[in-house]
């Protein structure tokens, strides 16, 4: 009897001891797992803030190489890099026509043809054969644009006879030494007139 009680008291003992173990192990599992996660939560950061000052670096190195670029750029205008670039004006003795395009040439005027106007009837040619007193005196006559001629002795207008645009005609010779006019008047279909005369002694 007092053997059994002994056991039972043997074995909860041990029961004891082994929950407090169990439990020591849980508590110094936890404190690791807390550790272990603050630890990482530490890394996680620290890889955080390093890679935004990495970023941060790369930055500034990129705005420095741009700034170190267009410092080291010549300006092809002026050489001087807070001028700006002015337009370029014409000269006071460029004329407009240098700097405005030409106009087009006016096209070429084709020439008219006025087609000749008929010119007016006239005797070309007037002889006379010698004059031989009392005998009479033949007169020869060629025209153009006419289609007869009048023919008057001594005065203009006349009429002594009349012949054809191209002929000959007897009429009375100068005798005692005087003169004599002779008239020959061509004249056109139309009625234009044109005399030429001839003069014998």
């Amino acid at each position: 009897m007092n053997f059994d009680s002994s056991q039972k008291r043997g074995a909860a003992a041990a029961l004891v001891i082994v929950l407090l173990l169990i439990g020591g192990w849980l508590m110094f599992r936890s404190s690791n797992d807390e550790k272990h996660d603050a630890e990482a939560n530490t890394n996680s950061t620290s890889e955080t803030e390093a890679s935004v000052t990495v970023d941060k670096d790369a930055d500034q190195d990129k705005d420095a190489d741009e700034k170190t670029s267009g410092a080291l750029e010549p300006d092809n205008d002026s050489g001087d890099e807070s001028t700006p670039d002015k337009p370029v004006e014409p000269s006071s003795g460029s004329s407009t026509s240098d700097t405005l395009p030409r106009p087009p040439a006016p096209p070429a005027s084709t020439p008219t043809t006025v087609p000749a106007l008929p010119s007016g009837p006239q005797v070309t040619s007037l002889t006379a054969s010698p004059v031989n007193c009392p005998d009479t005196v033949t007169l020869t006559w060629q025209s153009e644009n006419a289609t007869g001629v009048e023919i008057s002795i001594a005065y203009p207008g006349g009429l002594y006879d009349s012949g054809p645009a191209n002929g000959s005609m007897e009429v009375p010779g100068p005798c005692g030494g005087d003169s004599q006019t002779y008239y020959v008047v061509a004249v056109a279909s139309n009625g234009d007139r044109q005399t030429r005369t001839l003069t014998l002694p």
